[in-house]
């Protein structure tokens, strides 16, 4: 269950459009109101909203209540009614006229709800943040009446969509799709704008800081969170930022280091170096005779530092272990 509430200044205009589907129109409920034609009751209506000469232009307050055609079977008229009143007295509409007419012309089952602002005694019935009221109170009544609960905006049959709605819709479906592909809001502001929508920031007083997001499509304009409650500004930022982390992490590929060990090991074994000396020797009638002669010099055998690759370390305990020894 969900509502839609507009405001106005015609009571004549709302009462011809929810008496015009002739057969489909079916007249529930009439308070305060004398029923007769569309001009009557409109007249009725208007002269109490002339007690309260300040309120002109939102004097008539249209609601829809709006069930899911699964419920169908279940929402009798009487079922119908009962919600509406309960709805109308959590929201304030109390003591004034009202008109409530169920349609018969969708596949879903819903009614509207003329109601004069003005009430009987001439006092302003308040609309303040009537919208966010009233779908905390159709999502009440919904659980109260057992009713079913829609899985959300994925199952909204956008092409009965019009008006403010459609738009909010299509916003909803644009930021969905380019949302999961964007890094940062430079790259969301130019993916949506392939989508005729438009962003605008909004700061705090005197700053740069930025306290909310507004989003504009054909010259209608809707807060993030009222697209829906995920696109505020905070949280769009974390997903942007989310993202971002991602995409950083997919881009960098795990690589081995091969690093590089010193250790000390014996150096090979150096090819002698052949020096002259002369050397006495004896013959063997014992004479001393002088000889030439090449020897190896004398090679240091200290070992040498040798930098080793850590596989190359590996690959040689392995092939010391396969072999039967022992470091």
């Amino acid at each position: 269950m969900f509502h839609k509430i507009t405001k106005g200044k015609s009571f004549a205009g709302v009462l011809k459009y929810v008496f015009s589907k002739g057969e489909n129109s079916e007249l529930l409920e009439i308070n305060g109101v004398m029923y007769g034609s569309i001009h009557s009751m409109a007249t009725c209506m208007d002269i109490q909203a002339s007690m309260n000469p300040n309120l002109k232009e939102n004097k008539v307050c249209h609601v829809s209540l709006n069930f899911s055609a699964v419920n169908k079977d279940i929402l009798t008229n009487e079922m119908m009614l009962r919600i509406a009143h309960e709805y109308m007295q959590r929201m304030g509409f109390k003591d004034t006229q009202y008109v409530i007419v169920r349609h018969h012309d969708r596949d879903h089952p819903h009614l509207h709800i003329i109601i004069n602002r003005v009430n009987n005694e001439g006092k302003t019935i308040s609309d303040k943040n009537d919208r966010d009221r009233g779908q905390k109170i159709c999502l009440y009544l919904t659980k109260k009446y057992g009713l079913h609960i829609a899985a959300g905006k994925d199952h909204v049959k956008r092409d009965r969509l019009r008006g403010g709605d459609k738009t909010k819709y299509e916003i909803y479906d644009a930021v969905c799709t380019v949302l999961p592909k964007c890094k940062n809001w430079e790259e969301i502001l130019k993916a949506l704008l392939h989508y005729g929508v438009e962003i605008e920031f909004k700061y705090r007083s005197g700053t740069l800081d930025v306290q909310g997001v507004k989003f504009i499509k054909d010259g209608i304009a809707f807060s993030g969170s009222k697209v829906d409650r995920s696109f505020s500004y905070s949280k769009l930022s974390r997903k942007l930022e989310a993202n971002l982390a991602a995409a950083v992490k997919k881009e960098a590929k795990p690589t081995k280091v091969n690093r590089v060990v010193k250790r000390s090991k014996p150096a090979s074994a150096p090819k002698p170096k052949l020096v002259h000396k002369v050397v006495q020797i004896t013959d063997s009638l014992g004479h001393i005779l002088n000889q030439d002669v090449y020897v190896p010099d004398t090679v240091s055998e200290s070992a040498e530092d040798d930098y080793t690759t850590e596989d190359e370390l590996i690959e040689e305990k392995k092939w010391t272990w396969g072999h039967g020894f022992k470091r």
